[in-house]
């Protein structure tokens, strides 16, 4: 098709800051994606994972349940269930992990279960903004169930 502009559940991120190394969680400001190559820092571009599921490093400390909310330590570069201010929502656990694991396993931008209070960031009244917040509503309720193509 050719106005197909990326494949199904990924996106070109343009790199603004530090290199990123395949595999690598990329906060996306609104939701979370894993790079699938390495990315050059500052003007590196390369493409990124919204949705999958995907074995993550986890915190030492923690255990989870299956369909947890889950969240990504920017300080420690782990899963975490208690958040610090900034840190972006992954997802959900798609399985259980024991204290003693070392990874988990996680079902990334995954809308929230109910009565979570996890929100889908607002577009700020910037056209941009705008989309990426309706494509990520979009993607909510899709992964969700509630709408199909």
């Amino acid at each position: 098709m050719q106005n197909l502009q990326s494949q199904p559940g990924t996106i070109e991120y343009s790199n603004t800051g530090a290199a990123i190394d395949s595999g690598d969680v990329v906060d996306l400001g609104g939701r979370v994606g894993i790079a699938s190559v390495d990315i050059a820092a500052t003007t590196g571009t390369g493409i990124v994972n919204v949705v999958g599921e995907y074995k993550l490093a986890k915190t030492a400390s923690e255990a989870y349940t299956l369909n947890q909310s889950l969240f990504w330590s920017a300080t420690n570069e782990k899963v975490t269930e208690s958040p610090a201010s900034g840190d972006p929502r992954l997802g959900v656990a798609s399985e259980a992990a024991a204290l003693t694991d070392s990874y988990c396993m996680v079902e990334i931008n995954v809308a929230a279960t109910a009565g979570e209070s996890a929100f889908i960031g607002s577009g700020n009244g910037s056209a941009g903004g705008n989309a990426t917040a309706i494509q990520g509503i979009l993607t909510a309720l899709g992964l969700s169930g509630i709408m199909s193509k």
